[in-house]
């Protein structure tokens, strides 16, 4: 199952790579990647243009988790750790508007539509999982050499062949090289 899933976003990937750019490069953001180190959500991400409006993001990191099962505490929501390596393709709604009124674009300053793929590993209850989903979110630039990413959306968890429905996300800050 899971080869099928990389399968599938790499094909993606692929599509929006071959996409043409219908714009003029002189109106489209010139940055071509960003490579950050997160201090939030510890971890390391590059982001990688694939076209004026698409970037495919590569994610390591540290985070902290909301699980609720019978097996750890009886009925209650724990707050657990986990590390995860994600894949998410971006489709950022706003740049050239952003441009035009002469606000920040670097470091990909913008809304965006995704859809993230990750697998991780919960510390706590010593179990592989995977999630997929898509997402919107909300990434800034500040002082050009700091970033700001928070994002949202409903996904699907796997833990154990167990398929759980909820809310997926991730809010980051960090140093951008």
């Amino acid at each position: 199952m899971r080869f099928k899933i990389c399968v599938f976003l790499f094909f993606i990937l692929l599509e929006f790579s071959q996409e043409t750019y219908s714009q003029s490069e002189n109106k489209s953001v010139k940055q071509k990647s960003t490579y950050q180190l997160h201090l939030i959500s510890p971890g390391f991400c590059t982001e990688q243009k694939l076209s004026p409006d698409f970037t495919a993001v590569f994610k390591a990191s540290l985070g902290m988790s909301f699980y609720y099962n019978d097996r750890l505490h009886k009925n209650k929501l724990s707050l657990i750790f986990n590390q995860y390596i994600s894949l998410e393709l971006r489709e950022y709604t706003d740049l050239l508007t952003r441009q035009k009124r002469g606000k920040k674009t670097e470091n990909f300053s913008g809304t965006y539509g995704a859809i993230r793929y990750s697998n991780g590993y919960y510390y706590l209850i010593s179990e592989n999982y995977y999630q997929i989903g898509p997402l919107i979110g909300l990434q800034r630039s500040l002082f050009k050499k700091f970033i700001f990413n928070i994002e949202c959306g409903v996904g699907v968890t796997v833990i154990n062949k167990s398929k759980n429905t909820g809310i997926i996300g991730d809010i980051s800050f960090g140093y951008v090289f």
